[in-house]
C-alpha cells in the first residue's frame, strides 16, 4: 500500500513539472508569435524614426512589395539619413525606385552574424558590402529586427546608387581621354548563337544557317577577354594612365608586339597594354600618372 502511495506522489508531481513546462514553452511561442507577426512594412510602419522612408515606399509602390510573403532585408534610413535626399531623386519614378532598391536585399541578412565581408545582392540589381554592423558607408544603428517576411536594419546614413566601375569609365569626364577612347573602341558584334534563328543546314559543311542578324551579340572585347567591370557581384580595381603615360607606355611596348602591318602593330600594343594594366593590385579606381610610379606600390 506503501508503494502505491509513492507512486501516485510521483505521478502527480511528473504532471505538475510537465504542466509547469507546458505553459513555459507555450509562452516561449507566443512570444516569438508577437514578434513574427508583423511584416517588414508593419514593422517600418511602427517605427517613428522611419516615417519618411515608409512615406517613400508608399510614394513607389514598395509598400505593397515589403508586404507580400516574399523574404527581404530592408536597410532603412532614418528620418535624419534622409533629410538631404535630393529632391530630384523624390520627384523622380524611376530614380526613386532605383534608390529604394538600393536599400533592399533579396534575402534575409543578419548583420550579427556577417563577420566577413560580404557583398549582397540587392532589388536594383546593385550589390553591396556588409560586415558586421556597417554596409557601404553606413553604420546600422538597430540590427536584425525580425519580421515574417525578413529583417529590418535601421542605418544612419541613406546609401546612393553609384556607377559601376565601367559606367564610371564611360561617364565619368575626369577619366584621361586616350585610355578611354581606346577601351570604348574595343565594341565588336561577336557571333552568339544563344538567341539565335536558325533557318537551315548547309550541306557542304553541316554547319548551322541562322537568320541575319540574330547569331551576335554586341559585346566589348575587354569585357570577354580580360574583366567584365559591368559584374557588381565582384570588385575591380582599374588603373587609368593619363594621356602621357599613355602613350609613353605605347612606345615602350611596341618594339615588343610587331605585326605585319603598322595598323596591326598599333593594335597588339595597344591591347597589350590595356589589358595588364588592371592586374596591378589597387583598392580604388583612379588615375595614375605614370606607369613607374604603379611598379613602386
Amino acid at each position: 500500500m506503501r508503494i502505491n502511495i509513492y507512486k501516485i506522489l510521483l505521478a502527480i508531481a511528473l504532471g505538475a513539472t510537465v504542466a509547469t513546462g507546458c505553459e513555459k514553452w507555450d509562452a516561449h511561442n507566443a512570444l516569438n508569435d508577437a514578434s513574427l507577426s508583423n511584416t517588414l512594412m508593419d514593422q517600418i510602419n511602427a517605427d517613428p524614426s522611419l516615417s519618411k522612408f515608409a512615406e517613400l515606399l508608399v510614394k513607389s509602390g514598395y509598400d505593397k512589395v515589403l508586404s507580400s510573403s516574399k523574404t527581404f532585408t530592408v536597410f532603412a534610413p532614418s528620418n535624419d539619413a534622409l533629410a538631404t535626399l535630393d529632391a530630384g531623386i523624390v520627384s523622380d519614378t524611376a530614380k526613386l525606385n532605383k534608390f529604394l532598391g538600393n536599400h533592399i536585399a533579396l534575402q534575409s541578412t543578419y548583420a550579427g552574424k556577417t563577420t566577413t565581408l560580404t557583398r549582397i545582392a540587392l532589388m536594383n540589381g546593385k550589390y553591396a558590402n556588409l560586415l558586421n554592423k556597417t554596409i557601404e558607408n553606413a553604420t546600422i544603428t538597430t540590427a536584425d529586427k525580425q519580421t515574417k517576411n525578413g529583417v529590418l536594419q535601421v542605418i544612419d546614413k541613406s546609401m546612393p546608387v553609384l556607377n559601376n566601375a565601367w559606367e564610371t569609365l564611360e561617364t565619368n569626364a575626369n577619366i584621361p581621354a586616350k585610355q578611354k577612347a581606346y577601351m570604348l573602341s574595343l565594341f565588336r558584334n561577336v557571333f552568339d548563337a544563344t538567341n539565335a534563328v536558325q533557318t537551315g543546314i548547309d550541306p557542304n559543311t553541316g554547319v548551322p544557317i541562322y537568320k541575319p542578324g540574330t547569331d551576335s551579340i554586341r559585346t566589348n572585347l575587354f569585357w570577354r577577354n580580360v574583366y567584365d567591370l559591368r559584374d557588381e557581384s565582384k570588385t575591380y580595381s582599374m588603373f587609368v594612365l593619363e594621356d602621357a603615360a599613355w602613350d609613353a607606355e605605347i612606345a615602350k611596348f611596341k618594339p615588343y608586339c610587331t605585326g605585319p602591318t603598322e595598323d596591326t602593330t598599333l593594335l597588339y600594343t595597344h591591347w597589350t597594354v590595356v589589358k595588364i594594366l588592371p592586374a596591378i593590385p589597387c583598392t580604388a579606381m583612379q588615375t595614375c600618372p605614370t606607369r613607374s610610379s604603379l611598379n613602386s606600390m
